[in-house]
């Protein structure tokens, strides 16, 4: 289920001028990491899509650019897989607290990022449950009896996150936020969710190429 830009912490005044022309910056504090360790941002869907890099210094980092649209990127060390962040790249003042462990990273600074944090506190528990359960389907002494409940309750845990992510994206489409999640949570919504979603959106968030798109998979699904 769940990357742009960087260089070493920067002086005030590139941080200014970054503000001044609109485009983003993001500025990190780590804890877990040392000083000389990488860090990428890449794409969430796909971490061997690396959009920049940045070292820590003095147990902080740096990121500026400019954004063209609202995307999902993660942050992460090169070296501890565990340590990473997503977040919603866009442009304004991003803010990174990254750990090495599990659900103590935050982001916060722009609206759409506190939306999110506010998404993955209300989630990171099932994610936990499943991860946990998926690992547990490779100990090999397991009976075909414990193994399928193993997959039923990860079954469960993978709708309850569903239903999570529908009661979000329902409640934020209205907005252009809520528009991008319809569109990147998709397969965890059914059909006739995001239908009715798409249908209390703005009809300008309707018209939008993705969105469009999105419905014309779902229809195409249902002819087949």
């Amino acid at each position: 289920m769940f990357l742009k830009k960087a260089i070493v912490l920067a002086a005030a005044g590139a941080f200014l001028a970054a503000c001044r022309h609109g485009g983003y910056t993001v500025e990190g504090a780590c804890s877990g990491l040392s000083d000389g360790d990488t860090l990428l941002i890449c794409e969430a869907g796909d971490w061997s899509v690396c959009l920049d890099t940045a070292i820590v210094s003095g147990g902080k980092f740096y990121f500026e650019g400019a954004a063209d649209s609202m995307s999902l990127c993660v942050v992460r060390s090169l070296g501890q897989r565990n340590c990473s962040m997503p977040f919603v790249l866009e442009n304004g003042k991003i803010k990174i607290a990254l750990s090495d462990k599990p659900m103590q990273s935050k982001v916060s600074g722009t609206r759409n990022n506190a939306k999110w944090q506010l998404l993955m506190d209300a989630t990171a528990l099932y994610g936990l449950k499943i991860d946990a359960f998926a690992s547990s389907l490779y100990n090999a002494d397991l009976s075909h009896g414990e193994r399928m409940a193993l997959m039923d309750s990860i079954a469960v845990q993978d709708s309850l996150f569903g239903e999570t992510v529908t009661t979000f994206v329902r409640k934020e489409s209205d907005s252009d936020f809520g528009r991008f999640m319809l569109v990147y949570f998709s397969d965890f919504m059914k059909p006739s969710e995001i239908e009715e979603t798409v249908a209390a959106m703005p009809k300008k968030s309707q018209a939008h190429p993705e969105v469009r798109a999105l419905l014309a998979k779902i229809k195409g699904k249902g002819r087949r």
